[in-house]
């Protein structure tokens, strides 16, 4: 029997299937979707590989043997690996890139070659077979002097290069042998319990030995009646010693064994919610769903329409079936809220999945869910790839947002991956947005996807009231804070009230950028060609994009100016200057800086909610999915910044953001209003989102797309050639534009190539950036000719990854 392997490797090159024979001691265990190891190259360099199919010929000979497989069970179906393939097609990545993606936490396994000594010889033996030559002697020493076996790593620090030649040598002699080991990076959690093994009734067995063992007897009454518990428990119980647990083992009355814990990322209360009566949009939507069993669908819900709900029935059905579902939200910081909800619903059969959580958790979530115990998984991106077996729906919450785009390779989006693993199961996909992006309303308007729509509140209150307010007019006022005199206005009335407020500021740190008035000089991180941020928590200057993090100086490091000042508002500054006008209020700060450890995101949720503060004031991680009935007023500080980049996603970015920050407001039992803070009030796309006019929006936006051949019209594909020597990555970016002119799929679509030019962000991380653009009808047209250009060998250091319709262009 034969295998065709994918091997772990970066290299498109060599991303292929690579035949290997399965010695007969490993039959069993070689299966389709399973990890092994394998000999790889002319130095067999052991490598980690997937098995992808298995056959019974093969049409040449000297095939190497896989040397022994990783997973008892493989870790992905049939269904998993036809979904990988897509993926190395549709993304342009290695095989094993998206494998990946589908691989628990933790599953990374750290290889170790062991070199053994045989029993076939003596060592007087053995050194005669290698008395010729004097590197052999010197590794059979080493290996009789370490007792017969030696890591291969031990043995390359002592004899350098030429270690791997040598073993080998004793390989083929027979004096040496290699074993593989793998050591897992996370594995099951157990805890000790003992439990009563004895054959003699155990409250007789206590009544005799209650004189001379009175703590013993104590032990024996605890676990008469069948329980395993842990000894930490018995201690406690029975006041007892460990040495008193240990010495009824010895005796034979009791049993130790090893009991499974599982890390649960979030505590069960038990609590339990009934579901709501649905209104009648409500009711609509889901009987649409669930009347079709399969297809997508987008759910276009104004904010506070009540969506949550609909997907909380859809899921309830679902489970009904003994199916499993997964729910997607955008953000890390959106996942208490819904899991909240998602647990008072449904309980413990509910699993989460996030980059958050410990190596721990994430591998007993993982567990769960491929054991078929958690029917329900809510997660953020990454929770598309969970292993479910029975899917019955996917449900996309706010579907717009750009998080669902990977920055990582493979580039994918978690939406295209949806409908792949729902078509897949043949189950339902529903997306769902207050602002779709523009992309999925087309789709809706030309029937690619069924359209429903939640056009009322499940309050039946209105829409907060929008208040635009010119920034301009306060500064020529004499009003230099980052609060409008309305918002501080409205502030003020609802601390007096007992209502709460959010404040939305796209901007962490203290200041943007820190700079010399007299010379111009600015801090510039070191890595990235970007300024750095001042944070005055710590009174340092960071870098946001590689974490470069320093001092800063009483004067200027070029002139030395004292004139050096911090410019621009961050969250820091914002939470500073309203803490000042407003010294009796309770503010609380989410952002990075401040959700960064284990729960951070709950932590600061949980004290908004619990009313232990009054002022919510933070990044976009507040502007989407919070659901505080006590807020009634939402400030956007900043709103135009996102709108002037060179990204044409510019203006709905902005719209989005404005139209979810203001929904937060009103959504309990009182009115709500939101005051937008713009230096450019008259901006249509600030008007139309104060007005929460989605479907104008749209109309202005996809007219926008289609004149200027932007998605969904066309394709972009973004070629980002990167490397620590400039001149190295200009000459190859140089070399790539000539290959693409001539590349058949890029000549065929007629494409006009962009490019090669710096990167909007010419530096990260020391390496240089260049980028090639261009726009497509058929990405997939780009065929054979694009992917051996991308895999073609380049320059040491330099790489090239690709990005189809990329949401970030910097």
């Amino acid at each position: 029997m034969y295998a065709e392997v994918y091997i772990n490797t970066p290299l498109l090159s060599l991303d292929k299937p690579f035949t290997y024979r399965i010695p007969k001691k490993l039959l069993g265990e070689c299966a389709v979707g399973a990890r092994c190891y394998v000999p790889f190259g002319y130095t067999n360099r052991l490598s980690e590989g997937i098995i992808t199919n298995i056959t019974e010929e093969v049409s040449f000979e000297n095939i190497k043997e896989i040397k022994s497989v990783i997973d008892p069970m493989p870790l992905l179906s049939k269904k998993d690996i036809d979904l990988i393939f897509k993926m190395r097609e549709d993304y342009y990545c290695t095989f094993y890139a998206a494998a990946k993606l589908f691989l628990p936490a933790g599953s990374e396994q750290k290889k170790e070659e062991w070199v053994n000594l045989t029993d076939k010889f003596t060592f007087e033996e053995a050194c005669s077979l290698v008395k010729r030559s004097a590197l052999q002697e010197r590794l059979l020493m080493l290996l009789n002097n370490a007792g017969g076996s030696m890591e291969m790593t031990a043995i390359r620090a002592e004899m350098g290069k030429g270690a791997r030649g040598q073993v080998n040598a004793l390989i083929k002699k027979g004096i040496a042998t290699l074993e593989f080991k793998s050591i897992k990076k996370v594995s099951e959690k157990t805890v000790k319990v003992a439990y009563y093994s004895c054959d003699e009734d155990a409250y007789l067995l206590a009544e005799k030995m209650r004189k001379k063992s009175p703590v013993q007897a104590k032990i024996i009454e605890f676990l008469a009646n069948g329980g395993k518990y842990t000894i930490s428990d018995i201690m406690a119980e029975c006041e007892a010693s460990r040495n008193s647990i240990e010495a009824l083992n010895i005796k034979g009355i009791i049993e130790f064994e090893e009991k499974r814990i599982l890390r649960s990322p979030v505590e069960d209360k038990e609590e339990r919610s009934l579901a709501f009566e649905a209104t009648d949009e409500q009711k609509t939507a889901i009987e649409k769903i669930k009347n079709a069993k399969r297809g997508t669908f987008l759910i276009h819900g104004v904010t506070g329409s009540g969506k949550t709900e609909v997907y909380l029935q859809l899921v309830e059905d679902v489970i009904r079936m003994g199916k499993q579902a997964i729910v997607l939200v955008p953000e890390i910081s959106l996942t208490p809220q819904i899991t909240d909800r998602f647990y008072k619903r449904f309980g413990s059969v509910v699993a989460i999945m996030h980059s958050a959580l410990s190596l721990g958790e994430r591998y007993d979530e993982y567990s769960r869910i491929r054991k078929g115990e958690a029917k329900v998984v809510v997660g953020a991106r990454s929770a598309i790839f969970a292993p479910v077996r029975d899917l019955g729906i996917i449900i996309v919450d706010e579907e717009h947002e750009y998080s669902y785009k990977s920055e990582t390779t493979p580039k994918y989006h978690a939406i295209e991956v949806a409908r792949m693993r729902a078509e897949s199961f043949d189950c339902p996909l529903v997306l769902a947005s207050a602002t779709p992006s523009a992309e999925s309303y087309y789709k809706a308007e030309c029937g690619e996807y069924t359209l429903i729509e939640l056009t009322k509140r499940y309050n039946l209150n209105p829409l907060p009231k929008v208040e635009i307010v010119d920034m301009r007019k306060e500064l020529e006022e004499g009003n230099r804070t980052v609060l409008s005199r309305s918002l501080a206005k409205g502030m003020y009335e609802n601390l007096r009230n007992g209502e709460q407020t959010i404040l939305f500021l796209n901007r962490r740190g203290f200041s943007t950028f820190v700079s010399c008035r007299d010379c111009g000089f600015v801090y510039m991180c070191p890595n990235c060609s970007v300024s750095l941020t001042y944070h005055a928590s710590n009174d340092t200057l960071n870098c946001h994009i590689c974490s470069h993090r320093q001092g800063r100086d009483a004067l200027c490091p070029e002139c030395g100016s004292r004139k050096i000042k911090d410019f621009g508002a961050g969250t820091q500054k914002a939470e500073r200057q309203i803490a000042e006008i407003f010294p009796t209020a309770k503010v609380v700060r989410m952002d990075a800086d401040t959700t960064g450890g284990k729960n951070g995101h709950e932590k600061v949720l949980s004290e908004f909610e619990k009313d232990e503060s009054d002022i919510l004031l933070g990044t976009q991680m507040v502007s989407k999915g919070l659901d505080f009935p006590r807020v009634t007023l939402v400030g956007a500080l900043a709103a135009d910044a996102s709108l002037f980049s060179d990204d044409f996603r510019a203006q709905e970015r902005t719209f989005a953001l404005i139209c979810q920050v203001s929904g937060r407001a009103g959504r309990g039992d009182k009115e709500g209003r939101a005051v937008i803070q713009t230096y450019a009030p008259e901006n249509r796309v600030l008007q139309l989102a104060a007005k929460q006019d989605y479907k104008a929006f749209y109309r202005d936006e996809i007219a926008f797309r289609k004149a200027f051949g932007y998605p969904p019209f066309e394709h972009i594909v973004n070629i980002l050639i990167t490397g620590e020597d400039e001149e190295k990555c200009e000459k190859c970016a140089a070399l790539v534009l000539a290959e693409l002119k001539v590349a058949e799929g890029v000549r065929s679509e007629g494409a006009i190539l962009y490019g090669p030019h710096d990167a909007p962000i010419k530096k990260i991380q020391g390496r240089y950036r260049k980028r090639i653009w261009f726009k497509i009808k058929d990405s997939k047209a780009l065929g054979k000719d694009f992917r051996k250009m991308l895999g073609a060998k380049r320059p040491e250091g330099i790489q090239i990854t690709v990005d189809i319709d990329p949401y970030s262009m910097s």
